[in-house]
């Protein structure tokens, strides 16, 4: 199996399972550390994943939180980088270019606690993509 095989058919419990025993999510929490000032890999497959095998249109962008951590180590500007530029850039698939998005330190996660609250009561539905459009949508977003 190629990388873009394995990310575009997850083993994971969204998928794995028959469909009379699949394990269902009300979301998805994406972490990004707010002073790194950038979205990174792995929250970029999961963008990826997220535009080609979630189902349910634009809508299906409301189930998932975009979680910038390290508060407590960020400074002014790399939060209002995270808000203006990681947020929007995250959410660019998404109606208005936005979605859930919450900060948190090691202190304090009351404000992902209430975004988990506030989730669709619609369940998240994955259909794999074929690696092809993964791989493909991969490359485009790293420059290849």
């Amino acid at each position: 199996w190629t990388s873009p095989q394995r990310i575009s058919s997850p083993r994971s419990r969204l998928h794995s399972r028959p469909t009379a025993c699949r394990r269902v999510a009300n979301g998805v929490v994406v972490t990004t550390p707010i002073p790194d000032g950038r979205v990174k890999l792995g929250a970029q497959v999961v963008q990826t994943l997220v535009d080609k095998g979630f189902v349910g249109g634009t809508a299906k962008w409301e189930s998932i939180i975009l979680c910038g951590t390290k508060l407590d180590r960020a400074g002014a500007d790399d939060i209002e980088c995270f808000d203006a530029e990681i947020v929007p850039n995250f959410f660019s698939q998404a109606p208005k270019k936005a979605g859930p998005s919450v900060k948190v330190h090691k202190e304090d996660y009351s404000s992902l606690k209430q975004a988990l609250l506030r989730l669709v009561h619609t369940k998240v539905q994955y259909q794999a993509p074929s690696s092809h459009v993964v791989a493909d949508a991969l490359a485009s977003k790293i420059g290849h």
